[in-house]
């Protein structure tokens, strides 16, 4: 654990937020600006944990986060891993809980679910949702037996809980699509975003930037987000600007560039602590995922005055580009169409004018974090 003993608090609501690891995923930079975004509410304090040392975020600045012991986030909540996981969480949580009381916990992703559903402690929990569990259940079935039915086991703890989920199309799917797997309620809070600290690190100096256009794409390399529909989207569009993605490079990923013939115009950057600075310069930032909880990168890009072009999937870019520009979605199985309107954004270089998105309050970390404040109050004697 890395941190100082806990001090007796005055704060009204005490949140603790539990995720798997700080790996570079969007689901942990979420709850790290959650987490900052509630400390910075007055008469409310956040503490959050993590189960596993794994991490790729900087979180040497944070005040009230803990690191659990164990070096992977696989497997902690199997038979033989999952008692020790709880026993360590539990301790941890009654030393926060010498500093007052807590008023809720919030867990975020499967595994963190899983190991904070069998908790012995009597403070409200609640179960973060972030991304379409038909799509990811969908998925898991496809690959195989097993691993479907560990990840049923892992998500089946959310039944009849009181959920968050980060968009309202996710939120959808757990009233009534799923059998086994229908909240008690859904509250939608999209996902807290400090633009002006976006915009700042916008403005950084980066080296490693292009001194050519390029096109942008921020994310892992997965089956949901379908690397291989934007190559093949590129390749189609036959435009010269070369794509960069902000992604960690792998043997896996130099061979499917390869395999599109992209060696000479793919550039692979790696992962980044600051990918705004990327974004701002980028001439179009490129989603093309089977699935979505939001996509951060796509508010994000707004954000930095950056036009983008998504894949219509579910659920969040919809949402997101609501009444704004949904002529920046493309049909999820339409290459060519995605191919011309990449071609059509290139020439036109349209501009961002968030003054007139109708989404952007929702979007500010001091909204979703009032939002969690009241959200834990609520339901706090239920």
């Amino acid at each position: 654990m890395n941190a100082t003993e806990v001090q007796q608090s005055e704060h009204a609501v005490r949140i603790i937020h539990i995720i798997d690891s700080f790996n570079g995923g969007g689901a942990e930079a979420v709850v790290l600006r959650l987490h900052e975004a509630i400390n910075n509410e007055p008469n409310a304090e956040s503490y959050i944990v993590s189960l596993s040392r794994r991490s790729d975020y900087d979180i040497s600045h944070l005040t009230n986060c803990y690191v659990l012991p164990f070096g992977t986030n696989k497997n902690l909540d199997s038979w033989y891993r999952v008692g020790k996981v709880r026993q360590e969480l539990l301790e941890l949580i009654r030393k926060i809980e010498q500093g007052g009381a807590v008023t809720a916990i919030y867990s975020h992703l499967d595994v963190s679910h899983s190991v904070v559903a069998g908790l012995q402690c009597e403070i409200k929990r609640h179960y973060v949702v972030h991304a379409s569990c038909k799509a990811e259940l969908s998925n898991a079935r496809q690959r195989g037996f097993f691993g479907y039915q560990r990840l049923k086991r892992r998500k089946a703890v959310m039944h009849q809980q009181h959920l968050v989920t980060v968009s309202a199309g996710v939120g959808s799917e757990l009233q009534g699509d799923i059998e086994w797997l229908q909240a008690a309620s859904v509250t939608t809070i999209y996902n807290p975003f400090d633009t002006q600290a976006i915009l700042n690190m916008a403005q950084a100096t980066e080296p490693a930037l292009p001194s050519s256009p390029y096109l942008l794409h921020i994310g892992r390399v997965s089956a949901q987000k379908r690397i291989d529909r934007l190559f093949d989207a590129y390749k189609r569009s036959g435009v010269e600007t070369q794509l960069v993605l902000l992604t960690k490079d792998s043997t896996k990923l130099r061979k499917l560039i390869k395999s599109y013939g992209l060696e000479h115009k793919v550039v692979v950057a790696g992962f980044t602590q600051n990918p705004f600075v990327w974004m701002r310069h980028a001439e179009l930032l490129l989603l093309s995922s089977d699935y979505e909880g939001l996509s951060n990168v796509l508010v994000e890009a707004l954000l930095c005055g950056t036009p983008v072009l998504s894949t219509d999937c579910p659920h969040g870019p919809a949402e997101i580009l609501h009444n704004f520009h949904e002529d920046w979605l493309v049909p999820m199985a339409d290459i060519d169409s995605f191919a011309q309107k990449i071609k059509l954004l290139l020439k036109t270089k349209p501009k961002v004018d968030v003054e007139q998105w109708p989404m952007y309050e929702k979007f500010q970390a001091s909204y979703a974090a009032n939002a969690y404040i009241q959200h834990a109050l609520k339901h706090m004697a239920c």
